[in-house]
């Protein structure tokens, strides 16, 4: 595969749209050197690492690595860097050191990752070194030594002398001076003397005004303590240099480090980049088929999604047993973008990028790409657009084998229609002999009819209503339409009947039947979308089911934990008057009055037992017909009393409160009091009543109002103990920002895109930790 063909199908485009989210020069560097693999195992590693930055829990940041590689590649062990490229490589150092510390915590989630920065030597000593030396502006810190710290105390203290004299002469010679500043020239510290004033001080003179007025005179008296604070700026230049350069030669002694260090950095930043480009065009994961089966879902072309609002999506799989598709149908149908679709995904599955497609999709390990797309005239080599496009056929046909993907554009144009259509048979069965996969474009009409019998080969269209449809339907050719494409823009009716007269009448009723055929396809495709979606419908009935019935479990689970503790605390008590029963018989030494005593509390216990017992209604007697609207009744489960408001033949609809639940019959017991006079303080006990519902639908909402919505929707799923739950929230910035969210939540154990009948890349599902709560 060459340049010019990763040109043809956008693959250098699609690149360079991936490394605008690089957040480094090593990874921008690294995109755009981004080529197919020719290796299956290293195009899953790819696709691994893309997955597994998804797990990561909050995002990386590369930004502070500064390319130091001209300072590193040249410095030698005498080298003395400034100090801000030594405080570049200190940002460089903690960043690093940074992202390994991040990928070695997570590493059970993101293996893969860490693999890669698990050899990275970081440089921590280092790294604090610079930091105590170098302030955050590049400049060596007074602390950095102690001569230093010393000379610059003096320096200090000699100015503010030097400057104190000056305020004094100044004060003194305040007719003669131009304003009351003190200023620097050539590093002296001057009185500004008006220019006719000049001989009034004794000194040396330094500098006159740009206008002339003003000269600038260091007074004689300050000459030697200006000498001496020269002297001690040249000793902190050169302790200064000293510090830096035993800093540089530390740098010098790690600066392979540093340089590899980069590759890495680069490639963890491609990594990211890639996951942002699946963010922003809807991508998933294709499968690399192992039996050469090729299948898009709902492709679409990222370039054309950055410049259409509406994309017809591409639904292609490529007939069983079959080498050639060759698609027909009306000029500007969708043709060539199909071509360019299927080569770009192609290039894409195999250098390991996400594709925007729904899942299903598969795409086969093609070693070999080659298109013959556009017009290559050449003025220069004296090329026609015929004679270019035989000489890359013919590169085609030489090179070309079963693990090819080839894809031809108006395949036998730009020659007579006779001969064109000849020589177009020839190729496709020598394409199809080879065993490469052929996607082939033309109007011929000839080619059509051939295709259409020929073993390994099927038609394809580009449907075509009234209008362009852009859906692209296997099983028959697609007709030109040249003629409606022409009424469409307003060519005259006359000149359009004219043209037809002129045309075959076999090839006008074969228009007619494709057309009639077409249409029927249209409604089997729509007969097929409806059925989808009532399939779609009945998953998420399935899905809400199991969902309500794990619940209905969990419940049971509670009610019968409640019975367990109830009998566990009757028990007690009972144990608790049998042995003071026993106690007082001991005590008394089994006196007549205790005897009958104890005798009469088990009887009353035994009859209170009994008496409950014919309380409880038996579920053949207790049905809804016992139950009118409005009856006051009593929920034991509830244990709180409501209003019935509905029923039917199982089930009654009670009222508590503002909530509304349907219980069976067997649960109520009509209730003698009023709602008013029932103590309106005793609350539902909500853990038995599991209202909660494991969707929450946050799309509309802003990120604050979200962010509130999902904090609270995951305590009320902790709370109902229930650990499985989605996120609906559209294909936009929410999604985005969901994602980051979820990576920091500590509540969350894992979470990916629901399945396409869910909502697809639009809902998240969600699987909460059971030990945080």
């Amino acid at each position: 595969m060459d340049n010019r063909t990763f040109t043809l199908l956008d693959f250098d485009r699609v690149k360079e749209i991936i490394a605008q989210n690089t957040q480094t020069v090593f990874g921008y560097e690294q995109v755009l050197a981004i080529k197919p693999k020719d290796n299956i195992d290293e195009i899953e590693n790819e696709f691994d690492l893309i997955q597994e930055s998804f797990n990561l829990k909050s995002d990386i940041s590369l930004s502070n690595i500064v390319d130091l590689r001209s300072y590193l590649t040249n410095i030698g062990d005498n080298t003395v860097l400034s100090g801000s490229v030594i405080k570049d490589v200190q940002l460089t150092l903690n960043n690093i050191h940074k992202i390994v510390e991040t990928l070695t915590k997570q590493k059970d989630k993101c293996a893969k990752l860490y693999h890669l920065v698990k050899n990275i030597k970081t440089h921590v000593s280092l790294e604090n070194n610079i930091n105590q030396t170098i302030d955050e502006f590049g400049e060596v810190k007074t602390d950095a030594s102690v001569r230093l710290k010393k000379i610059r105390h003096k320096i200090t203290e000699k100015r503010k002398d030097i400057i104190k004299q000056l305020e004094s002469i100044a004060a003194e010679y305040q007719a003669y001076l131009q304003d009351n500043n003190i200023v620097v020239k050539n590093n002296r510290y001057c009185l500004p003397l008006k220019v006719e004033s000049q001989n009034k001080i004794a000194g040396i003179l330094h500098e006159y005004s740009a206008a002339g007025r003003t000269v600038f005179i260091e007074p004689i008296a300050l000459v030697n303590h200006q000498n001496e604070l020269a002297q001690l700026s040249d000793e902190e230049k050169d302790e200064i240099q000293k510090i830096l350069a035993q800093l540089s030669k530390q740098i010098f002694e790690v600066k392979n480090d540093i340089l590899s260090s980069y590759d890495i950095i680069g490639k963890i930043d491609c990594v990211l980049a890639k996951k942002q480009f699946a963010l922003k065009f809807n991508c998933q994961r294709p499968k690399i088929s192992m039996d050469n089966k090729l299948c898009i879902r709902n492709g679409i072309h990222p370039l054309l999604t950055l410049t259409k609002k509406e994309v017809v999506p591409l639904n292609l799989e490529w007939p069983a047993n079959t080498k050639v598709v060759l698609i027909s149908g009306p000029n500007a149908g969708g043709k060539t973008v199909v071509l360019k679709t299927v080569g770009l995904f192609a290039l894409m599955s195999l250098a390991g990028i996400y594709l925007p497609v729904a899942k299903g999709t598969e795409m086969p390990f093609f070693a070999k790409i080659f298109a013959d797309i556009g017009d290559e005239q050449s003025m220069d080599n004296e090329l026609s657009s015929f004679t270019a496009h035989l000489l890359r056929i013919k590169d085609i046909l030489q090179n070309a084998d079963q693990h090819s993907l080839v894809l031809i554009d108006e395949i036998g144009a730009s020659t007579a229609p006779e001969e064109g259509s000849a020589l177009a048979i020839a190729i496709l069965e020598e394409i199809r002999d080879k065993g490469a996969f052929c996607l082939a474009t033309s109007h011929l009409n000839p080619l059509k009819i051939f295709v259409n019998d020929a073993e390994g080969m099927i038609n394809a269209a580009m449907e075509y209503t009234d209008r362009p449809t852009y859906r692209f339907i296997v099983g028959f050719p697609g007709m030109s339409s040249a003629l409606e494409i022409s009424k469409t823009i307003g060519l005259p009716n006359q000149l359009i009947e004219r043209a037809r007269k002129f045309l075959d009448q076999d090839l006008l009723k074969l228009s007619e039947r494709l057309k009639s055929l077409a249409a029927e396809t249209t409604k089997a495709v729509a007969m097929q979308e409806k059925l989808t979606e009532q399939q779609q419908q009945l998953q998420k009935l399935i899905f809400e089911y199991e969902s309500k019935l794990k619940s209905f479990k969990q419940l049971e689970r509670t009610e019968q934990q409640k019975i367990i503790n109830e009998k566990r605390r009757f028990f007690i008590e009972q144990r608790r008057h049998i042995e003071n029963l026993i106690r007082q018989i001991k005590e008394t030494n089994a006196s007549r009055e205790t005897i009958i005593a104890a005798k009469r509390h088990l009887e009353q216990e035994l009859n209170n037992l009994q008496h409950e017992q014919t309380e409880i209604p038996s579920l053949a007697q207790q049905t809804t017909d016992n139950f009118q609207i409005g009856d006051i009744v009593y929920s034991k489960t509830f244990q709180k009393s409501g209003k019935v408001v509905d029923k039917n033949k199982n089930t009654l609809s009670i009222a508590f409160g503002s909530i509304k639940m349907k219980l069976p019959p067997s649960d109520l017991e009509k209730s003698e009091k009023e709602l008013g006079n029932i103590d309106t303080n005793k609350k539902i006990n909500y853990d038995m009543i599991n209202t909660f519902q494991p969707s929450l639908n946050i799309i509309g909402q802003t990120t604050w109002e979200a962010n509130e919505s999902i904090s609270k929707f995951f305590e009320d799923a902790v709370s109902n103990d229930i650990y499985e739950v989605k996120i609906i929230h559209g294909k936009g910035a929410l999604r985005e920002m969901l994602w980051n969210s979820l990576a920091k939540n500590s509540r969350v154990e894992s979470y990916h895109f629901g399945e396409p009948y869910e909502g697809g890349t639009g809902v998240t599902k969600i699987t909460l930790k059971r030990n945080n709560l």
